[in-house]
């Protein structure tokens, strides 16, 4: 086998050139690193040669080709469909590859599958890197948020080619190894998380500009203009306020033109499914997924429109923008405690030691849940690195001193309107749950100790042994 043992400058192997690929290879060259890319359909593979940049990326024919043009050691970066097609891509590359060499798969992959690739490619003393990658398609192109989780020779194999790709804020390059084994793709899987969460906020708070404040489009497009200049700035809240000008030829906002089902593909459930597994309460995040699954129900949705019509719904909370900026700001707040909460309790069980700064760091950038919120974030955690939840540190707790009576009134004012806040509803009913020394459910234990015999423990010695009582005499 021909090698290369002398490497004068990055190197990067690339499979799969399609939007998401062929934009980081883009990247990549435009940054001054060597790539070779290999995409298994011809007529894409075309499209991408003729394309921006196709003539400064080594395309070659196969797999083996693909390894013998690189470095040792090498590092090759999967863009492929996450599931089956990254096994099969990964199974066929450790064919030609030699022990040191190193695999990225920079798809939407579980986790689990991560560790159990990399479980696999140990044995041939071949490192597998796991890397989420946020920023969508123009993200790639010019610089995205990059997750890395794998061993530390992985990371070095693909640090010089990474860093350079990465897009850039005050701190650095937003990319840092997250730690061993699946850790990257569960960080990426728990962004996404929190995005499916700020995503149906942010739609809950248009939603009330309009019906509660009476905002024309135009007027809500300059509400969230504003929020975004302040402490809610954020890639969503911009993005949003930009959406909210778009008109079509008869200019009526294409918003309005646009089906109310909201699609997903997984990566939301799969962090609420972690969530249930660990005992963590991610109600805000949860809120958003389950939005986008009744948005699904859209014949069963129209047809009880249809027969409620006479449902009386009424105006007793005045209620302005600023109300609901407050209400969207403490929302936020808990989308990442949450996440930042679920992040925790996997690093933990998993001993990943992730590293919960660099991680809000890398996040200020280039990713989609960026936002001036990540700052504090950051700093609660440089503060106090073992901090068990971000609701503990004195700047949030400001937050929410200063924003819950906008929270508290403006989900009091869409719930008499009959507007849907389930995901503002739940981020209130998390922080008083929170605060609350004392729980209801007290109660809930002593029904199943009523019916299951489950015992109970006292108020007064809560780690003493269990009690039961004749509840039912």
């Amino acid at each position: 086998m021909n090698e290369t043992n002398e490497n004068d400058g990055a190197a990067l192997g690339i499979v799969g050139l399609g939007v998401m690929g062929g934009n980081l290879a883009r990247n990549a060259v435009d940054r001054g690193v060597r790539v070779v890319g290999y995409e298994r359909d011809p007529d894409l593979r075309a499209r991408f040669a003729a394309g921006e940049l196709g003539d400064r990326v080594e395309l070659v024919d196969d797999l083996a080709a693909l390894v013998r043009a690189l470095p040792r050691p090498r590092a090759i970066l999967v863009m492929v469909t996450a599931g089956a097609a990254v096994d099969a891509v990964i199974a066929s590359l450790s064919e030609h590859l030699e022990a040191g060499d190193a695999i990225a798969d920079g798809g939407n992959s579980q986790w689990t599958d991560t560790e159990r690739r990399a479980g696999e490619l140990e044995t041939r003393d071949l490192h597998l890197l796991g890397m989420g990658v946020s920023g969508g398609a123009d993200g790639a192109r010019r610089g995205p948020c990059m997750m890395p989780g794998g061993t530390d020779q992985a990371w070095a194999a693909f640090r010089p080619a990474l860093e350079p790709m990465a897009a850039v804020t005050a701190d650095g390059p937003c990319v840092a190894h997250m730690g061993p084994g699946g850790a990257g793709h569960f960080v990426k899987t728990v962004h996404n998380g929190i995005e499916y969460g700020q995503m149906q906020l942010l739609a809950e708070g248009w939603s009330l500009l309009r019906v509660a404040v009476g905002a024309s489009h135009a007027e809500c497009a300059e509400h969230m203009a504003r929020w975004n200049e302040g402490p809610l700035a954020s890639f969503l809240v911009e993005i949003s306020a930009k959406i909210l000008t778009v008109t079509g030829d008869d200019g009526v906002p294409l918003v309005e033109r646009v089906l109310d089902r909201a699609e997903q593909k997984g990566t939301g459930r799969w962090t609420v499914m972690s969530a249930l597994e660990l005992g963590v309460p991610v109600p805000t995040i949860a809120a958003g997924l389950d939005a986008r699954s009744l948005s699904s129900r859209l014949e069963l949705r129209r047809r009880l429109a249809a027969r409620t019509q006479k449902l009386a719904t009424g105006a007793e909370y005045e209620l302005d923008e600023r109300c609901i900026e407050g209400a969207l700001l403490l929302g936020f707040a808990c989308c990442f405690a949450q996440g930042f909460h679920l992040l925790a309790a996997r690093s933990e069980e998993r001993d990943w030691r992730l590293p919960f700064a660099a991680i809000a760091t890398i996040w200020q950038g280039g990713c989609i849940v960026r936002a001036r919120m990540l700052e504090l974030v950051r700093r609660a955690y440089d503060e106090k690195p073992q901090l068990e939840h971000l609701f503990e540190h004195e700047g949030f707790v400001e937050l929410i001193e200063r924003h819950h009576a906008d929270l508290r009134r403006t989900v009091a004012a869409g719930t008499s309107r009959g507007v849907a806040i389930g995901a503002l509803a739940s981020a209130l009913g998390y922080i008083d749950a929170l605060r609350s020394a004392r729980m209801s459910t007290s109660l809930v234990q002593a029904q199943r100790d009523a019916f299951g015999s489950h015992g109970f423990r006292l108020l007064d010695d809560p780690d003493g042994p269990p009690q039961h009582a004749d509840w039912l005499g």
